[in-house]
């Protein structure tokens, strides 16, 4: 016991006894990164944090095996010692080790030592480690690094002062007095959750005994800091009484189910997880058990050596368990169910070709659940896409009730009958901040936004469930789109706005991982599971220092966590309270229509009451139209990427498109039209040109029948409707209209060689094109190795890429610096996550308009004629118009400098032409990039090699001779001086003409999609 002992003494004696490290010892290593230093592993500094300097670290060496040698000054018998680990994540890139090892050195060997305990690698303490006496002159750890990252030392004692250990312990038990939380962190959020609905009585007195420990605990350092003797046994027993309450209110817990299996792999992103998500080993079991018996072994009601489970949920009367499941033989998640007595296990799923997992029961006793079979594939990640669909319990009528074209995952019903659920989706908008919350009714009717689609700070919210009693706020997991889907545990309400910043709209409770953004931490926090309204049953892996294996915690309102359950072999995953679940409302359905034999579209139509709100900027009268436009659905799995897109589709949008057409919008900015029902479409607002003053960054979902009713255009949802005097919208008055096709036919799909092309062909081509076009634009079709002329030199010649700031979304200062783009676009890689805002983005943000909309070709052309070049770009640029392809080994599946048949660079790509090219050309205009390096194709070089006309290829005519047919550009600054070839039998010339000839005789043998103008190719075949 340590009577009498105060703070001020305890520092006191620890400055006594670190006296600094003594001149005679050395330390080494077997690397140091250079921001640190070997000597801060012995300088005797008490650290105060593991994030402390000086420190010493392994850093960049990741997953390595290193040593650190403790030389004394003579022999010496030891029987202990201490390390300090160093541990600076979340921010940094060392957590704790993996693992360590002790060695004493006996003449010129290593010997281990023969310790008595564990080798300790906790976080924040000194780790003591024991062992049998040895007498040695030097000591030597050697360190297993975790896989991926590095580690270090923040301070090494191998001194054995019991004083100095006395010290340290009661440091320790002081630091576990300070880190207990007795209140939940102030936030807006919070101060809205308790004074609205206000928390549950239960919850009050929970946090009211907390405050009464938080008094007791005041007294305590007040007495301390003030110098008064407090003995180990009152902090002791302070302690005890603090996790007497907690682990009180795990004992309350009644029965729990979960699920136990071994980590799942490393996926791409979220929406890979579930078809990336192999276990690393097989083996799984579904246990249940009573927190109040901790002495009991949890009774094991399913088992499978060969088998793993993805995800469970419970039945609302508590009696069920609905769990996704598949077998080390079988491709696929399937739904099973099981009594939560073990008994009646019976596979639901009928189709083991889709993975299909997240099943949750409806009111009307249907299932809701996720699966892969409604088929394509997402855009830019590899795998099938999920939609939300409806079955019976016994596996048939299976229907789907989602329209996402990527991924929809973890869905769970909110009180009113609504179902919650995460969307990644992306209409021309951010590819990474997208996996928001949404909610419909389980027949896919009432599509809302529930919230976050701007938000930056997570990028994905999942796992959400509602809070007991407390309307609209659900707790989820805060997660990254990429790597794995764990990350902290927080609450989300919308009741400030769907986009509500943080501490507002969402709140992390968990602050062990205060910055998730799109960071991956895999032993972090997953499967929150509302117990209360201030208790949550979570999956934690123990931190970045953790043991490998995920644990049931039970977790408040404050961020205090206690264990419920953890086993030695596999994780603890998906927890799960056995308790029945209040009634839900049943959402009455609409009828199921099927399109008629005289339409095969099915429609769904749209009421909007003035589109001019949320227009700000936007003049009433300005707008005129409202075009619909569809993203169709990718039916081509994402491989060698070109433009970041595997089949790759243009500079910008990485979907097919479709335009559906127009409909008017009346004098008050009403509208009432038809909307085609099942798929991804979105709304774009047009002025009396046909030109986009504003586009709609996600889509709408219409079933058959289904009637839409909005406000406005980009207004707050929350909001109600304008008052008016007695009259209701223009537009309600009348039928709704269907939308006006387009004139150029196509099926509506946005091809730019059908659309686009044609008109370039007859307006611009007699100047712009041939070996030599005016202002060096050719706008012919000729075929380049992704896309056209035209096509290339619109977007890439003109070098109209922009980067625009990807939180605010308005360009960057000094990509603005450098003037209107030719054609803005928005490459979804780096687009912004925020709204767009009228009139940055499209056709009115394009120098194209100054040509197009004048007399610089000698004639006006027609409005007809240039509302294809505004419907092109204000569709985000697209050239190709489906997803087919004929060169699956190529970047894009549509390259013509690769080998159809080895998926390498051609021969006489690579060999013949850049072998020149590296002679003759490199050094004044550098390498050719490959199609997906990002930093280097946005200048148009593709539009060098012309694959229709060889002879016409600017890499070879812009500096031949002028006498020779080409266009005499030098080779000093500025094209000054004397031209690299004087005529076409330059041997070096030839080579390079012969050699793109040779392409173009490789394309017309196994003709790219985009030559096959008679075909009548759709997106897919949708």
């Amino acid at each position: 016991m340590l009577m009498g002992f105060t703070i001020r003494s305890l520092l006191l004696l620890s400055a006594a006894v670190l006296a600094g490290p003594v001149a005679a010892e050395e330390v080494r290593v077997s690397h140091c990164f250079p921001g640190d230093t070997v000597a801060a592993i012995n300088d005797r500094v008490e650290p105060q944090s593991p994030t402390d300097r000086p420190r010493h670290s392994f850093w960049p060496h990741q997953g390595t095996k290193e040593w650190v040698e403790y030389h004394l000054d003579g022999p010496r018998k030891v029987s202990a010692t201490e390390v300090y680990w160093l541990d600076d994540t979340p921010g940094g890139d060392c957590p704790l080790p993996e693992s360590w090892r002790l060695f004493h050195r006996r003449g010129d060997r290593w010997l281990p030592v023969e310790n008595t305990c564990p080798f300790g690698v906790e976080k924040g303490v000194f780790n003591r480690v024991t062992f049998r006496p040895v007498e040695t002159a030097a000591l030597r750890i050697e360190v297993q690094s975790r896989p991926g990252f590095g580690s270090g030392i923040i301070e090494w004692d191998i001194r054995d002062d019991p004083r100095l250990v006395r010290a340290r312990e009661f440091r320790r038990r002081l630091g576990d007095l300070r880190n207990i939380r007795f209140e939940p962190r102030r936030t807006v959020l919070g101060d809205l959750m308790l004074r609205t609905e206000g928390l549950s009585l239960q919850g009050q007195r929970y946090l009211a005994r907390l405050a009464d420990f938080q008094r007791q605990r005041k007294r305590l350092l007040e007495s301390m800091e003030a110098g008064e003797a407090v003995d180990d046994a009152t902090v002791a027993k302070h302690l005890e009484g603090l996790r007497g309450l907690l682990s009180e209110q795990v004992g309350q817990l009644g029965r729990i189910a979960f699920f136990m299996r071994h980590p799942l792999a490393r996926p791409n992103a979220a929406n890979c997880y579930l078809w990336q998500s192999v276990p690393e080993r097989w083996g799984c079991r579904i246990a249940v058990c009573d927190p109040a018996t901790p002495g009991t072994p949890p009774q094991v009601i399913f088992s499978d050596p060969e088998g793993c489970i993805f995800d469970m949920n419970l039945s609302r009367d508590a009696q069920t368990l609905f769990f996704s499941f598949r077998r080390r033989e079988e491709p696929c998640w399937q739904i099973y169910e099981i009594g939560v007595d073990g008994q009646g296990l019976k596979r639901v799923s009928r189709d083991p070709q889709y993975h299909e997992v997240s099943a949750i029961e409806l009111p009307d006793g249907d299932l809701l659940f996720v699966s892969t079979r409604r088929g394509g594939f997402t855009v830019c990640q590899p795998g099938p896409s999920s939609n939300l669909h409806v079955m019976r319990r016994d596996g048939g009528d299976v229907r789907c009730v989602s329209q996402n074209t990527l991924s929809d995952f973890s869905p769970q019903m909110l009180p009113d009958g609504r179902v919650l659920f995460t969307r990644w989706e992306y209409v021309d908008r951010d590819l990474t901040y997208r996996q928001s919350l949404w909610t419909q009714s389980p027949d896919g009717r009432r599509y809302q936004l529930f919230f976050g689609n701007t938000i930056r700070a997570v990028g994905t919210f999942w796992q959400a469930r509602p809070v007991p009693g407390q309307g609209n706020l659900v707790v989820a997991t805060f997660a990254p789109h990429h790597g794995w889907p764990h990350g902290a545990i927080g609450l989300i309400q919308n009741q400030l706005g769907l986009e509500a910043p943080r501490d507002q709209g969402f709140a992390w409770i968990t602050e062990e991982f205060p910055i998730i953004e799109d960071r991956s931490y895999r032993w972090s926090y997953r499967d929150p599971f509302p117990v209360n309204d201030y208790q949550f049953l979570v999956a934690y892996g123990g931190g970045e220092g953790g043991v490998g294996r995920f644990a049931v915690y039970l977790l408040d309102l404050c961020d205090n966590k206690v264990p419920v359950h953890a086993d030695p072999e596999m994780g603890c995953y998906g927890p799960l309270s056995l308790r029945p679940q209040g009634a839900i409302p049943m959402v009455a359905s609409g009828e199921r229509r099927e399109p008629s034999a005289q339409d095969t579209t099915a429609w769904g139509s749209v009421l909007l009451a003035d589109v001019y709100r949320g227009l700000p900027g936007i003049e009433r009268g300005r707008v005129k139209q409202i075009q619909l436009m569809e993203q169709m659905r990718k039916m081509a799995d994402l491989s060698h990427r070109a433009y970041d897109q595997s089949p790759v589709m243009s500079y910008g949008t990485y979907y097919a498109k479709r335009c559906w057409g127009c409909v008017p919008v009346e004098a008050d900015g009403s509208a009432h039209f038809l909307v085609p029902a099942l798929r991804e479409v979105y709304f774009q607002v047009l002025d009396a040109e046909g030109r986009e003053l504003q586009r709609m960054t996600s889509a709408v979902q219409l079933m058959p029948g289904e009637t839409l009713s909005c406000i406005g255009c980009h207004e707050p949802r929350n909001t109600a409707p304008p008052a008016r005097s007695a009259a209701s919208p223009i537009a309600s008055h009348r039928p709704p209209r269907r939308p006006t096709p387009p004139v150029w036919g196509n099926g509506g799909i946005v091809d730019f060689v059908k659309v686009v092309q044609p008109v370039l062909d007859t307006y611009c081509v007699e100047c712009h094109s041939g070996p030599d076009p005016d202002a060096g634009y050719d706008l012919s079709g000729d075929k380049t190795r992704i896309f056209n002329m035209a096509y290339d030199n619109l977007l890439g010649r003109s070098r109209s890429y922009r980067q625009h700031d990807m939180a605010a979304g308005q360009m960057l200062p000094e990509e603005a610096a450098r003037g209107k783009p030719l054609v803005h676009f928005f490459w979804l890689l780096r687009t912004p996550t925020a709204v767009n805002r009228p009139l940055w983005t499209g056709s009115h943000a394009s120098r194209l308009l100054e040509y197009i909309e004048t007399d610089h070709c000698g004639r006006m052309i027609p409005l007809a004629d240039r509302r294809r070049i505004y419907l092109w770009i204000d569709a985000n640029v697209p050239y190709y118009g489906t997803y087919e392809h004929s060169r699956p080994h190529s970047p894009g599946y549509r390259d013509l400098c690769t080998d159809v048949e080895t998926g390498q660079e051609s021969p006489w790509y690579a060999k013949r032409l850049l072998g020149v090219y590296g002679r003759r050309c490199h050094s004044c205009h550098g390498g050719f990039p490959h199609p997906n390096d990002h930093g280097n194709i946005w200048d148009g070089r593709y539009a060098w090699v012309n694959f229709t006309h060889p002879e016409h290829s600017a890499l070879l005519v812009a500096h031949l001779a002028k006498a020779a047919g080409g266009r005499g550009l030098g080779t000093e600054e500025g094209g000054q001086g004397r031209p690299l070839f004087q005529d076409p039998g330059d041997p070096d010339y030839a080579t390079m003409l012969e050699a793109i000839r040779e392409g173009r005789r490789k394309m017309l043998a196994t003709p790219r999609v985009d030559m096959r103008a008679a075909a009548r190719w759709t997106a897919g075949g949708e």
